[in-house]
Protein backbone atom coordinates (compact mmCIF):
# COMPACT_ATOMS: atom_id res chain seq x y z
CA UNK A 1 0.00 0.00 0.00
CA UNK A 2 1.51 3.32 -1.22
CA UNK A 3 1.75 5.95 1.97
CA UNK A 4 2.49 10.22 1.10
CA UNK A 5 5.99 11.05 1.68
CA UNK A 6 6.10 12.39 5.19
CA UNK A 7 8.50 15.23 6.07
CA UNK A 8 10.92 15.57 9.29
CA UNK A 9 9.13 18.47 11.55
CA UNK A 10 11.37 21.07 12.69
CA UNK A 11 11.35 22.57 15.83
CA UNK A 12 11.84 26.83 15.59
CA UNK A 13 12.98 26.61 19.18
CA UNK A 14 17.17 25.48 18.47
CA UNK A 15 19.04 27.30 20.55
CA UNK A 16 20.81 28.32 17.19
CA UNK A 17 18.44 30.21 15.63
CA UNK A 18 17.91 33.11 17.86
CA UNK A 19 15.12 34.82 16.00
CA UNK A 20 13.23 31.02 15.18
CA UNK A 21 10.37 31.67 18.02
CA UNK A 22 9.62 34.27 15.30
CA UNK A 23 9.91 32.38 12.22
CA UNK A 24 7.14 29.79 12.62
CA UNK A 25 5.63 30.59 8.93
CA UNK A 26 9.52 29.96 7.76
CA UNK A 27 9.52 26.79 9.81
CA UNK A 28 6.27 25.52 8.55
CA UNK A 29 7.23 26.43 5.09
CA UNK A 30 10.64 24.78 5.10
CA UNK A 31 8.53 21.12 6.18
CA UNK A 32 6.60 22.12 2.88
CA UNK A 33 9.22 22.46 0.67
CA UNK A 34 10.64 18.95 2.23
CA UNK A 35 7.20 17.52 1.94
CA UNK A 36 6.68 18.11 -1.75
CA UNK A 37 9.99 17.16 -2.47
CA UNK A 38 9.92 13.76 -1.11
CA UNK A 39 13.15 14.54 1.05
CA UNK A 40 15.65 15.60 -1.78
CA UNK A 41 15.25 19.62 -1.05
CA UNK A 42 15.09 19.74 3.12
CA UNK A 43 16.02 23.62 3.75
CA UNK A 44 15.54 24.97 7.53
CA UNK A 45 13.44 27.86 8.71
CA UNK A 46 16.46 29.60 9.21
CA UNK A 47 17.18 29.99 5.94
CA UNK A 48 13.66 30.33 4.61
CA UNK A 49 13.90 33.03 7.11
CA UNK A 50 17.36 34.48 5.40
CA UNK A 51 16.18 34.70 1.59
CA UNK A 52 13.00 36.53 2.84
CA UNK A 53 13.05 40.73 2.64
CA UNK A 54 12.97 40.22 5.95
CA UNK A 55 15.58 38.11 7.37
CA UNK A 56 15.48 39.82 10.69
CA UNK A 57 12.07 40.20 12.56
CA UNK A 58 10.95 43.64 12.51
CA UNK A 59 9.97 44.55 16.35
CA UNK A 60 6.62 45.70 15.58
CA UNK A 61 5.64 42.64 13.51
CA UNK A 62 8.21 39.75 13.79
CA UNK A 63 6.42 37.62 11.30
CA UNK A 64 6.46 36.73 7.98
CA UNK A 65 3.84 36.64 5.68
CA UNK A 66 3.04 33.73 3.16
CA UNK A 67 3.85 35.97 0.82
CA UNK A 68 7.55 36.36 1.84
CA UNK A 69 7.46 32.78 2.49
CA UNK A 70 6.48 31.86 -0.91
CA UNK A 71 8.96 34.37 -2.78
CA UNK A 72 11.96 32.39 -0.68
CA UNK A 73 10.93 29.15 -1.44
CA UNK A 74 11.02 30.22 -4.97
CA UNK A 75 14.82 30.05 -4.50
CA UNK A 76 14.81 25.97 -3.36
CA UNK A 77 12.09 25.89 -6.74
CA UNK A 78 9.49 24.84 -4.41
CA UNK A 79 6.09 26.17 -5.66
CA UNK A 80 3.75 27.40 -3.72
CA UNK A 81 0.77 30.23 -3.98
CA UNK A 82 -0.33 32.38 -0.90
CA UNK A 83 -3.93 32.19 -0.97
CA UNK A 84 -7.30 33.55 1.07
CA UNK A 85 -10.30 31.42 0.49
CA UNK A 86 -13.17 29.58 2.54
CA UNK A 87 -12.72 26.90 4.40
CA UNK A 88 -14.31 24.84 2.05
CA UNK A 89 -12.00 25.39 -0.34
CA UNK A 90 -8.85 25.08 2.32
CA UNK A 91 -9.92 22.01 3.24
CA UNK A 92 -10.34 20.78 -0.61
CA UNK A 93 -6.89 21.47 -1.14
CA UNK A 94 -5.46 19.45 2.18
CA UNK A 95 -7.35 16.40 0.86
CA UNK A 96 -5.72 16.57 -2.69
CA UNK A 97 -2.60 16.25 -0.54
CA UNK A 98 -0.94 19.49 -0.58
CA UNK A 99 1.00 20.39 1.78
CA UNK A 100 -0.38 24.09 3.56
CA UNK A 101 0.80 26.67 6.04
CA UNK A 102 -2.35 27.96 7.96
CA UNK A 103 -2.20 31.04 10.03
CA UNK A 104 -4.06 29.95 13.11
CA UNK A 105 -5.04 32.05 16.30
CA UNK A 106 -2.85 29.53 18.91
CA UNK A 107 -5.16 29.19 21.39
CA UNK A 108 -8.11 27.87 19.54
CA UNK A 109 -5.97 25.04 18.92
CA UNK A 110 -6.62 23.93 22.74
CA UNK A 111 -5.40 20.22 23.41
CA UNK A 112 -3.80 20.56 20.21
CA UNK A 113 -1.13 22.99 21.63
CA UNK A 114 2.01 21.86 22.23
CA UNK A 115 3.15 25.00 24.35
CA UNK A 116 -0.26 25.43 26.67
CA UNK A 117 -0.17 29.22 27.28
CA UNK A 118 -0.28 32.04 25.05
CA UNK A 119 -2.15 34.09 22.76
CA UNK A 120 -0.90 34.54 19.47
CA UNK A 121 -0.90 34.12 15.86
CA UNK A 122 0.87 31.45 14.77
CA UNK A 123 1.37 29.14 11.11
CA UNK A 124 1.34 25.40 11.39
CA UNK A 125 2.44 22.93 8.23
CA UNK A 126 -1.20 20.46 7.40
CA UNK A 127 -1.25 17.81 5.13
CA UNK A 128 -3.59 14.72 4.45
CA UNK A 129 -6.98 13.98 6.12
CA UNK A 130 -7.41 10.85 7.62
CA UNK A 131 -9.60 8.26 6.28
CA UNK A 132 -12.32 8.79 8.79
CA UNK A 133 -12.38 12.61 7.22
CA UNK A 134 -12.04 13.86 10.31
CA UNK A 135 -8.60 15.09 11.15
CA UNK A 136 -5.35 16.28 9.55
CA UNK A 137 -1.92 15.80 9.85
CA UNK A 138 -0.79 18.73 11.33
CA UNK A 139 3.27 20.16 11.81
CA UNK A 140 3.45 22.47 14.80
CA UNK A 141 6.80 24.27 14.51
CA UNK A 142 6.73 24.59 18.65
CA UNK A 143 6.64 20.29 18.66
CA UNK A 144 8.77 18.14 17.91
CA UNK A 145 6.49 15.59 15.69
CA UNK A 146 3.52 15.93 13.57
CA UNK A 147 -0.13 15.22 15.42
CA UNK A 148 -3.38 14.34 13.91
CA UNK A 149 -6.05 16.97 14.81
CA UNK A 150 -9.91 17.32 14.46
CA UNK A 151 -10.81 20.01 10.92
CA UNK A 152 -12.96 21.47 13.61
CA UNK A 153 -10.04 22.34 15.95
CA UNK A 154 -8.18 23.93 12.76
CA UNK A 155 -10.96 25.72 11.04
CA UNK A 156 -11.95 27.02 14.55
CA UNK A 157 -8.35 27.84 15.18
CA UNK A 158 -8.03 29.21 11.43
CA UNK A 159 -11.46 31.54 11.52
CA UNK A 160 -10.71 33.09 14.36
CA UNK A 161 -7.68 34.52 13.32
CA UNK A 162 -8.95 35.20 9.94
CA UNK A 163 -12.04 37.44 11.67
CA UNK A 164 -9.59 38.97 14.57
CA UNK A 165 -7.86 40.06 11.34
CA UNK A 166 -10.62 40.86 8.60
CA UNK A 167 -9.32 38.80 6.22
CA UNK A 168 -12.51 37.04 4.53
CA UNK A 169 -11.24 34.05 4.49
CA UNK A 170 -8.89 31.56 5.73
CA UNK A 171 -5.02 32.67 5.14
CA UNK A 172 -2.59 30.17 3.60
CA UNK A 173 -0.08 28.98 1.50
CA UNK A 174 -0.41 25.69 -0.45
CA UNK A 175 1.51 23.68 -2.67
CA UNK A 176 1.48 23.60 -5.92
CA UNK A 177 2.22 20.18 -6.59
CA UNK A 178 0.68 17.55 -4.30
CA UNK A 179 3.20 15.57 -1.38
CA UNK A 180 4.33 12.33 -3.82
CA UNK A 181 3.52 9.05 -2.15
CA UNK A 182 6.72 6.97 -0.97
Amino acid sequence: MSVLYRPKAQFQGRPSDADGYKSCTAYSFAVGIDAVSKGVIVPTGHQIRALTNEPSPDPGDPGLTFAQVVAAGERFGARFVAVRKPWNIYQSVIASHRWTCLAVWYPDLGSARTQKTGSFGHAIGVMAINTAGDKALMYDPLAKSARWVLLSVLRKAATTWSSMNSLGGIDYAASVDPIPYM
